[in-house]
């Protein structure tokens, strides 16, 4: 909106201003998600890291942010170990970010 109104030559607010909660241990809410997330078509894509990545979202936003750090960052770590990754890594060096890598899925 602000971009419009400097094209319109209208004047423009110098600072915007959202309205922010800080969340902590008192006022802490787990995110309601679903016991399960929907199946999707994943194309070339890894399902081995898609289950990953599965994992952190729902187990994640089940616990305490630091529980949920904690959880993401053992997560990429086994993603690291994963072929899928080595496969990813390579073939985005050798033939760059826009080739499809052939993913074995574990």
């Amino acid at each position: 909106m602000i971009a419009i109104r400097s094209l319109r030559k209208q004047p423009t607010p110098k600072e915007i201003v959202l309205p922010a909660t800080v969340v902590d241990k008192s006022n802490y809410q787990p995110l309601d998600m679903p016991a399960e997330l929907p199946e999707v078509e994943l194309g070339h894509r890894s399902r081995s890291v898609d289950a990953l990545l599965c994992r952190a979202v729902l187990e994640g936003c089940r616990m305490p942010l630091a529980g949920g750090l904690r959880l993401e960052s053992e997560l990429f770590g086994a993603g690291c170990a994963l072929e899928d990754m080595k496969i990813g890594v390579q073939n985005f060096l050798k033939n760059g970010p826009k080739a499809k890598a052939e993913f074995v899925h574990r």
